[in-house]
């Protein structure tokens, strides 16, 4: 059973809720300081009208300044009961005239009559203050006389909260309706998925044909990619049929051969025709022992030709392998067997059983169907590529014959007995390796079966460059 992970559709939409999230907060922190920046510019405004309003009285008489400070004025600030209002007026010469004396403006005023404003405190309360000047001539010391009002900051916060709270509750509503929309699109465009499940679950099991669902552009890939699957699984299935098929068919006849043999031995009387017949029997079940191993030794190599990753083997050590497991060493037959390797490593990139495989079936066909007195097995490099030969002194194939050799259960004229699966199985590897095969002779006359693989680089040679 697969792992199942997260829901596709909860995943997608907890990410979207999540930028929503964000966002919502980036929004709700601009829309703060928004609030606070409003708040603020409107009660400076009155602050700073409230200063000119004082300012606006302030006269002088005799040289003595003098100031009439209305509470109407000052009631413009009395927005909240738990607000406090100060003022403070100084004369020309710094002294104060009237207001509260620890009301002080503590910030750097540029030059002129303002109105200047900052954030202070007066008794460790937080307030705003206003500063405006106002040049009086008719002083006994002319100069500017400056006028400072301040209020606490209750009732600007209370205006900022209560407008960043609106815009809260605005931008929840519409991060609100924006997922719930998104949501809604998500599942609308997981529609053709959906399209694409029904479609399977109502195929019949034996129906591998590509889908021809209509998807959008964005998961074309994974029907293309179901479809690549469904192929290879039809040719697959395909295979394996026709290999059943041709296994049934094969082993069929000797079995029944050896059971007639068998029931015919039973009931032979005769001591030397029992002998023959059970002479005949080995001969049968040593040719169905060969059939059965060539049969599952090319099942073998059709499922590694795609099962198998591919990695560095070294020609030289399949050619020593295929020497201690094929080459007889007791034999009444006298042959000559001659190893010859390539000083350096002979590399490919393959299946080192697949390639042992096809090399052993190359020296079994030689010993069988050729070689009466000399066989040899050849690893070179040759023109960019990594050969692998089987050469005998026999009658070799004839070239008319060489292209039908390697199907399957192909047996030439004067083959003599044989499965017709050796050179089949060895044009398997090949083409798994996107080699090629080749039929000749050498120099000395010797029938020549060639391997032909892409080289990789000698690891000696590599470690120089």
């Amino acid at each position: 059973m697969p792992t199942e992970t997260a829901s596709l559709y909860w995943r997608l939409t907890g990410l979207i809720a999540a930028v929503i999230a964000v966002v919502g907060a980036v929004l709700m922190v601009a829309a703060l300081r928004s609030a606070r920046t409003a708040a603020d510019d409107a009660y400076d405004r009155v602050l700073v009208g409230v200063a000119l309003q004082i300012a606006e009285t302030i006269g002088a008489e005799d040289g003595v300044v003098s100031v009439d400070v209305s509470m109407a004025a000052l009631e413009a600030l009395s927005v909240s009961k738990s607000d406090r209002i100060f003022y403070h007026v100084l004369g020309t010469d710094g002294a104060s005239i009237t207001g509260y004396d620890g009301l002080k403006f503590t910030g750097r005023a540029g030059a002129g009559i303002g109105p200047f404003t900052e954030t202070g405190s007066v008794d460790g309360v937080a307030v705003r203050i206003a500063m405006v000047r106002r040049w009086v001539s008719d002083a006994a010391r002319p100069g500017f006389v400056t006028t400072l009002v301040a209020h606490t900051l209750d009732a600007r916060t209370a205006l900022a909260h209560d407008l960043a709270g609106k815009a809260f509750l605005l931008v929840v509503v519409m991060s609100g309706l924006a997922l719930g929309g998104v949501m809604v699109a998500v599942r609308l465009a997981f529609r053709p998925l959906r399209r694409v499940e029904r479609a399977l679950l109502a195929r019949d099991p034996a129906d591998l044909s590509p889908l021809t669902v209509a998807t959008p552009r964005e998961i074309g890939t994974l029907v293309g990619s179901i479809n690549q699957f469904m192929l290879r699984l039809s040719d697959r299935l395909n295979l394996l049929q026709q290999h059943v098929g041709d296994v049934a068919h094969q082993i069929r006849t000797p079995l029944t051969a050896l059971a007639a043999q068998i029931e015919l031995a039973a009931h032979d009387t005769d001591p030397d025709k029992r002998t023959a017949r059970l002479e005949r029997i080995a001969g049968r079940v040593n040719e169905l022992s060969r059939l059965t191993h060539q049969l599952l030794s090319h099942a073998m190599v059709l499922h590694r030709a795609e099962a198998r990753a591919r990695e560095p083997v070294d020609l030289r050590e399949v050619a020593a392998e295929v020497s201690r497991l094929s080459l007889p060493e007791d034999s009444e037959r006298r042959i000559d067997v001659r190893i010859d390797l390539a000083e350096d490593p002979v590399m490919v990139a393959g299946d080192r059983v697949s390639l042992v495989e096809a090399v052993k079936n190359l020296v079994d066909n030689a010993l069988r169907h050729g070689a009466p007195t000399r066989l040899a097995i050849r690893v070179e490099h040759d023109d960019g590529d990594a050969v692998v030969s089987v050469l005998d002194d026999g009658p070799g194939i004839e070239a008319a014959e060489q292209a039908r050799a390697t199907e399957r259960f192909a047996r030439g004229a004067g083959a003599g007995a044989g499965s017709g699966l050796g050179l089949a199985i060895v044009k398997d590897v090949i083409v798994a390796h996107d080699g090629r095969l080749s039929f000749g002779r050498d120099g000395g006359g010797d029938f020549r079966v060639s391997m032909h693989l892409g080289a990789l680089p000698c690891p000696d040679k590599a470690e120089v460059e």
